[in-house]
């Protein structure tokens, strides 16, 4: 995406290759990697920030409980670049003593790195039919937002909160009943106190 965009910026829009056009569109890397392993039915990639990995569970979840899919790959990726690393930088995200350290009163913003994380989810009649153990079972899901900007989030954390109130009701359970929970908790000034403050 970035070549392509580079050549445009550069030589002109008349002059890009229209051959590199296709692997520019933001699901290309989901369409290769399903061709290469003759994955068929939904292919789709969800664009939501941080939030995206959890954004494709819940797609996923949905199509599994609609009967459109019974079985499907789902998560998150996110590949470190030189793009990524200077839009944190301009916009004063990241760490300028290198240390992530989420929610402690020294944090001073996010370190950067990359990875990914994908599960097999499929339906519980799947599961069975395979003889296959689950892992887990995606209860419930919650989604709103805080955000005014990349570094200014409502302190309050009514979004935050009405997701994570979303996500119990949806699963049917009280607070009390949450055993883990996995906060995002990047090192942001603004966004851990809003964080914390949700839970």
């Amino acid at each position: 995406i970035t070549s392509f965009d580079w050549s445009g910026l550069e030589d002109g829009p008349n002059l890009v290759n229209p051959m590199d056009f296709p692997n520019t569109v933001v699901n290309s890397a989901a369409g290769q990697a399903a061709i290469k392993f003759k994955l068929g039915g939904v292919n789709s990639t969800i664009c939501a920030a941080q939030a995206s990995g959890l954004y494709a569970l819940d797609y996923a979840t949905q199509f599994l409980r609609l009967g459109r899919a019974r079985m499907l790959l789902a998560g998150g990726v996110e590949e470190l670049s030189q793009e990524a690393f200077l839009g944190f930088r301009k916009n004063g995200l990241l760490s300028s003593s290198g240390a992530a350290r989420p929610f402690q009163a020294a944090r001073d913003g996010a370190v950067l790195g990359e990875g990914a994380a994908l599960l097999v989810l499929e339906s519980a009649e799947s599961a069975r039919e395979r003889g296959a153990q689950p892992w887990a079972e995606i209860a419930g899901f919650g989604c709103a937002q805080d955000a005014h900007s990349t570094s200014a989030f409502q302190i309050q954390a009514d979004g935050a909160t009405a997701a994570i109130q979303m996500a119990l009701d949806s699963a049917g359970i009280q607070a009390g009943q949450v055993a883990c929970m996995v906060a995002a908790a990047c090192g942001s000034r603004a966004g851990d106190a809003m964080e914390a403050r949700a839970v």
